[in-house]
């Protein structure tokens, strides 16, 4: 037994290194491991992240549309409507008999603004064209309410029938 604690005396030095070895292997595992689990949520946060920006980026995109669209849509006043309306009616053979404004009505989103028409047209393509025109057209028109009549009127001695028409047509405001 006094050998063995002569071994021990021995290599005293060589042990307590390798214990000390041995512990921070172990310690360094222990903190190698904990950072790697750290580097790794990091990472899943910075791709969270990363997607959240690609998202906000497509939002502030679409804003900048809208923004653009409100612009455009909202960049009239009533006259413009009027005058808009008339350049689209001379442009495809319509006369304009009467217009008035009607009235208008306010949504959580947009006011609406309708006017009243009275028109003559010759034919029903006149009109189908007329009415294309102004539903495609970037200040945002449509037409909510059509009736429609044949009459009969004398050109000199001939007899010539056209269609007078009765027309609400509607343009948008946008609330701010």
């Amino acid at each position: 037994m006094i050998e063995g604690l002569d071994q021990i005396t021995k290599y005293k030095n060589t042990i307590i290194n390798v214990a000390l070895v041995v512990l921070a292997l172990f310690l360094s595992f222990r903190i190698y491991d904990a950072q790697n689990k750290k580097i790794a949520a990091l990472k899943e946060k910075a791709t969270s992240e990363e997607k959240k920006n690609v998202v906000l980026e497509e939002i502030t995109a679409i804003d900048q549309k809208i923004s653009a669209l409100k612009k455009t849509v909202n960049g009239k006043d009533m006259n413009t409507s009027l005058n808009t309306i008339a350049a689209v009616a001379k442009e495809n053979s319509v006369r304009i008999i009467s217009i008035r404004p009607a009235e208008q009505a306010t949504f959580n989103l947009y006011t609406k603004y309708p006017f009243e028409l009275m028109v003559s047209v010759d034919s029903y393509h006149a009109l189908g064209k007329f009415i294309s025109k102004l539903e495609s057209h970037p200040s945002v028109f449509s037409v909510d309410l059509l009736e429609m009549k044949p009459q009969e009127f004398l050109q000199g001695e001939k007899l010539v029938e056209k269609l007078t028409v009765k027309m609400t047509i509607s343009t948008l405001l946008f609330q701010n």
